[in-house]
């Protein structure tokens, strides 16, 4: 089986082009076409939408200062450091995402 590759933004546009032109789309695989167009149709613009799955509950600062406090002190337990999380960032997290 082929991978999956990206579809470039030249040819999006020249798809989205053809369609508002009522010309001919026989360029590339038609099931790609009809999705480029009906994510154009939905969402307004061509670039393919971010991949889907659960939001990180920790940004990127959060995850350095939980990194950061365990270096220090490596026998530090984690439900310490979640403790540390939820005082600081006024989240509630599980250990787990910790």
């Amino acid at each position: 089986m082929a991978r999956k590759r990206e579809i470039c933004v030249d040819v999006r546009n020249l798809i989205i082009k053809l369609r508002r032109n009522k010309k001919s789309l026989t360029k590339g695989r038609w099931i790609i076409v009809q999705t480029i167009i009906r994510n154009c149709e939905t969402t307004g613009y061509i670039f393919k939408k971010s991949r889907c799955g659960w939001p990180t509950i920790l940004n990127d600062g959060d995850a350095r200062a939980v990194m950061r406090k365990k270096m220090l002190n490596p026998k530090l337990p984690i439900l310490q450091l979640t403790d540390y999380v939820a005082v600081t960032t006024n989240k509630s997290v599980n250990a787990e995402a910790v």
